[in-house]
Parts: C-alpha cells; structure tokens; sequence
C-alpha cells in the first residue's frame, strides 16, 4: 500500500476517533533492544515446514506491474532470485495477477502459468520460498491498474475519477467500492475466483519453492455513509473478508491440502488498528497484515516520538494470537529511505517485526530508485542494508531467542531440539576470508547448522568447509545402497545432469516431456518434488561418491488396494556400466517392501532393451512375459518384457 498525502488526513482522523492510536505526547520512543517474550509472542505460533521444523523467511516482493498478455512477467528474471540468495534472503512474494490468469471468463492462459512455473523453477534453484499472491491495486484494469478482470467488475454504473497523483485515493471511489461490494457477494463471482485459485493450487501444489498462497492482496471494501475508516474497516473484515477466505480455503483445499495459506486484513492495519477479521476454519493458515505508515508514505520522516512502531505492534498480535496463527508480514518500506531518522526507522522496525512474525517481505525486490531495494548495480540502497542481518531459516525444534550483536557481528540462537527436549545454544560467527578477516553482511542459519550460501560468502579450503558448532539438526529422506551409492531427492543442482541425460533421442522419445535446456530440467525436478510432496511418485537421484547424480530411480503408479507400483529407472550416458540402475532399484525395493508396506513391484522395458534386462534380473525381478505392442514411438510399436518382484521373494542379494 502506498498512499498519497490526500488520504493522510481522513486516516489520522479516523483511527485517532476509533482510539487505535495514542496522542503522539503521550507516547514513548521504540525501544532499540529486544522485549522479552511477551503474552502474544507465546501465543503466536510459528511457521513450520512439512517436517516440523520452525522456519523463518526474510525477503522481498518481486513484480512485474508493466508488463501483462504475452508479455506478463517479463521482467521478472533469474537475476532477482540469485541476487536476493547472495544478499542472504530466502524469501520472495511473487505477485501475479487474476487479469492475466483469466483474461477471458473460463478461459485460463497456459502461457502465463508455464511463465510462474519458469520463476518458480529460478527460486527452487537459488532456494527462496515464494508466496504466491493473488495481487490487486484498485480492483483491477477497468480502474487502469492490475487484478481483477474487467469481465468480473461490476460498478451499477458509479462514478470513478482516476486520481494518478495519489492512485491509492481511488480505492474511495464510488465504481471501486461497489466493485468490491459485488466480488464479495455475487455468487458467480465467489464460483469464479474460487475457481481461479483451484487453477493455482492444482498447478503448484507441492511444488518445492511454493510455501503458500496469498488469497488476495490489499482488500479493501464499501464506506457506509457517516461511517469512520476504522469502522467501516472492522465491518468489511468480519462481513465481507472472513466469509470470503473461508470460501477460498475450501476451494483450495479440495486440490492442494498442505500448502499455507495466507490471509490479510484491509490496509488500515497499519495505523494501529486491530482487525476485524473473524477465524479461518483452516489449520493452515498465516495472519499477513502489511506494515506501511501514512505519513511516511507520503514522504515524511520517521518519527520516533510518535509511537507507531509500538502501536502497530499491539495491534497487529491480538488478532493470531487470539486464533493460533503464524505471522508474515507481507509488504513494508517507506519510500524514501535516506531521510535522517530512516536509519533509526529500520533499525526498531526490524526488531518489532522479529519480535512476533516468522517472517516478512519488504517492498519491493528491484533495480533503480523509488521503492527499490537496490540499485541498477545490485547494491543495497541507502539504510535498506539494515534487513540483511543473520537468521535461522529452518530449526528442528522450537526457537527460544535468536540475537544479532552488530558490534561484535556473532548471531546467537536458543531453542529446544525436537528431538532432544534439552534446551541448546548455538552461536556463530562470520568464518575468516581467505585473507583472515570478516566478510560483510549478514548470513542466514540454515536447520543443517551451516551457513547457507547469503551475505557471507561460503569459505573454502583445501579440503574443508566451515559449520556452525550447531551441528547438524535434520537430514532428507535418503536411502543407501550397500554398493556404495546414496539415493537422495533430487536437487535443482542436478540440472546439468538431468539434462546430460535427456539429450540421446532415445530418452527424448520415451516420455511426454522431453527437457531440451536447464529451465526444462529445473521443471522436470520441480515435478519429482512435487510429486514426492503428494506421495503419488517417488523419484531418487543416484549419486556417486562426487555427488553427481548419475542416474534415476522412480517408485509411480502405487496402489494401496493391491499394495502393488511400478518401477522405472535411467542412467546418464556416463554412467552405463557401472551397476547404477541395479543398486538403486534393489535399494527402493527394499524401502518400498519394508517401508512402505508394497507386496508387488513391476517393471517392463522393450524387448531390445538388453541392458535394461539385466538391470531387473539382477535386482531380483522375474520375467514373467511379453506385452505385445505395448509401446509406440513414432510410427513404430514395440512389445515389452515384463518382470516382476515380490515382497516375499528369495533373492540372493539381501
């Protein structure tokens, strides 16, 4: 949100008549330390990852406002996603737009999602979370800005004034508010944008670098005459919002029922007023109110007297620790961030922000002036390096207290491991560069107990890495081969591999999805994943003692009401040979027979394949016959052999 100076006025007035805001003599000046833990900070849950770890995300909104049709997304680039890792953030709120999506009722634009498929592939790659939000400014392109379609705005023939000195003005616009009016209430228009966010939610759910979805961005609602902006506020949140999230909910849960959803009150929040919003009947849901001043927007100062950080602080925390709700706040950042007291401004409100959330997205991830967190160069711009400061992104246990000491540049954690109730305490410091000094900026803490690659560069040297005296707290799903090979989820740094592999025309020919460049690797990756999250297909990577992937091993098509699945499995070209292909399928029939609780494994290959043969035979699958014609490539068909092993079968390996 970013009002004009037309507004500040009416909002003042307002929330100072609702008493949302104390009287600025009677306020105090920000504390520059952390609080000790406070009622709504024990109430407050954290965010957690589908293993239960307490996460943390630091980050930015990434956007493409100018650009839409074939265009859209355009200027959105792996540049931002690489930049923002080397900074030291694992965060990003991905803004995309319901006007693109469905630019003609009914009709959804497989462009415009391949391209989210295509930054989300970038941001798995440089491993950033993205929230995927259903962004609005001023309903949409029948008011000039970016939404909601024209097709799905209804103004009962009110007047609208655009107002481009002071855009955010135009929310109060007669057309605008009725349009909002109609979205909540119209039921063709509730089917319509449920259906919009199925689209969304069947497309990416459990992709690796989808943490949740933003239901819409900004809502915003009809005054009633006579009525205060707090009120009306509160009124549209409980009336309008709270029904209408618990509608989405259920539209998305009915196609993706893990992935977090994300929820925001309108934008009067930030003047300190608390939200009207009633409960989400979804235990998976985050409370994200954004965090902008009035007067700051319209180009003012901070002021430390005026009490607004403590203000919003109080707020904002009764609401989801009321309801047991994990905090994100979702946007942030004055726009002129080099006025004297903006130091200052950065400094306290980090450390509120960190007091309650488990994470927040400033406003906003470009290249230039404005807004931007960086110049055309990639360099912080002036107080917007304060946000790079040290965190613990994933923690397998529940956080007790995590400090950054500037001075002495050491980041200290206290938490409780989950697997041993034992309180621990970490503390870490920047490792020497290859010259023996600090290298700058602030790293983030990953659950493994080591730096991830951010603010200070990874240190090598000869044969070492530097960890955390953390140690290391998690490990994924891994299955071992006693021939000395790991089999691991697959990683987006297994692209160049997944990509050697697919380049001999008889892989290409053999599936439905030929990768023909890194991008289409990185999919092809994004979709194991996402299909390991949705426990239909598992897919391993085997790696070598180098930790190259040097082939694939796939557990598809299981059936729990015959405990059977089909067994699939690739080498890279250098890598035939080798015994691959055998040790990782005698070590996913294992997992799968003792693990998994399957009685049958199947398998087939052309009956040409020959190397392919003995791979099933020396990992203990019996030929049991031939399927005429099975397969078709081109205009040929081949007959395939099928094998199969059972779960009580006696092989001479185990």
């Amino acid at each position: 949100m970013r009002m004009g100076r037309a507004l500040i006025a009416l909002v003042v007035a307002s929330v100072l008549a609702a008493g949302a805001l104390a009287p600025a003599a009677s306020a105090h000046p920000a504390s520059t330390r952390a609080a000790g833990p406070s009622t709504y900070e024990r109430a407050i849950p954290p965010l957690t990852d589908s293993r239960g770890r307490t996460l943390t995300l630091r980050g930015w909104n990434v956007e493409d406002k100018a650009n839409r049709g074939e265009a859209a997304l355009s200027a959105i680039t792996e540049r931002h996603f690489r930049d923002l890792r080397a900074h030291g953030f694992n965060f990003a709120r991905l803004l995309v737009f319901w006007d693109d999506l469905e630019p003609r009722r009914g009709q959804y634009s497989e462009r415009y999602l391949r391209k989210i498929e295509r930054i989300l592939g970038w941001a798995h790659q440089h491993r950033i979370h993205v929230l995927i939000d259903a962004h609005q400014d001023v309903f949409g392109p029948a008011f000039g800005h970016r939404g909601i379609p024209e097709w799905a705005t209804r103004t009962d023939g009110l007047p609208f004034t655009p107002n481009p000195d002071d855009w955010f003005s135009e929310y109060f616009q007669p057309a605008v508010q009725r349009a909002f009016t109609h979205l909540y209430e119209d039921p063709d228009l509730q089917r319509a944008q449920a259906a919009m966010w199925q689209v969304l939610a069947e497309r990416f759910r459990g992709h690796p670098a989808v943490i949740g979805y933003d239901l819409i961005n900004e809502p915003m609602g009809e005054l009633r005459e006579g009525e205060d902006l707090a009120t009306a506020a509160r009124r549209i949140e409980a009336q309008h919002l709270t029904p209408m999230y618990n509608r989405l909910a259920r539209a998305v849960r009915a196609k993706d029922r893990s992935t977090w959803l994300f929820v925001e009150p309108t934008p009067i929040v930030g003047e300190g007023v608390p939200t009207g919003l009633g409960r989400i009947h979804d235990s998976r849901t985050v409370y994200a109110p954004h965090f902008y001043n009035t007067a700051m927007e319209a180009g003012a100062d901070y002021d430390p007297d005026a009490g607004w950080i403590e203000a919003y602080e109080a707020a904002v925390t009764a609401y989801p620790a009321r309801y047991g709700m994990p905090v994100v706040v979702g946007e942030w950042g004055p726009l002129n961030n080099s006025l004297p007291n903006m130091g200052r401004f950065y400094r306290e409100a980090v450390a509120s922000l960190n007091r309650y959330s488990s994470g927040w997205a400033g406003y906003v991830w470009c290249y230039g002036g404005g807004y931007c967190a960086v110049d055309e160069r990639g360099r912080f711009r002036t107080n917007k390096e304060r946000t790079a400061t040290p965190y613990a992104p994933a923690v397998a246990g529940t956080v007790r207290s995590d400090a950054y000491d500037a001075d002495s540049r050491s980041y200290r954690l206290a938490y409780r491991a989950a697997a041993r109730p034992a309180s621990r305490n970490c503390r870490c410091r920047p490792p020497p560069r290859a010259g023996g000094s600090p290298s700058p900026g602030g790293p983030p803490m990953s659950s493994a107990g080591h730096r991830t690659a951010a603010g200070w560069p990874s240190w090598r040297g000869p044969g070492r890495r530097w960890r955390s005296p953390c140690g290391r707290l998690g490990r994924m799903d891994e299955l071992t081969a006693p021939e000395g090979f790991l089999l691991r989820p697959w990683l987006p740094a297994d692209a160049p591999a997944v990509l050697r592999a697919f380049e001999p025309d008889e892989m290409g020919r053999q599936t439905d999805r030929p990768v023909f460049d890194l991008a289409g690797a990185l999919v092809w990756i994004a979709e194991r994943t996402r299909e390991r999250g949705a426990r239909t297909d598992y897919s391993w990577a085997v790696v070598g003692e180098e930790g190259e992937a040097l082939g694939c091993v796939a557990l598809q098509d299981i059936n729990r009401t015959h405990d059977t699945a089909w067994v699939s499995y690739w080498t890279t070209e250098s890598a035939r040979g080798q015994g691959v292909a055998s040790a990782g399928v005698r070590a996913v029939a294992r997992w799968a027979f003792r693990k998994q609780g399957l009685y049958r494994l199947e398998l087939g290959h052309r009956t040409d394949n020959h190397a392919s043969c003995r791979v099933a035979r020396r990992a203990g699958f019996a030929t049991e016959g031939i399927e005429r014609s099975r397969l078709r490539y081109g205009r040929t068909r081949y007959d395939i052999e099928r094998h199969a092993r059972l779960a009580d079968d006696v092989v001479n390996f185990d």
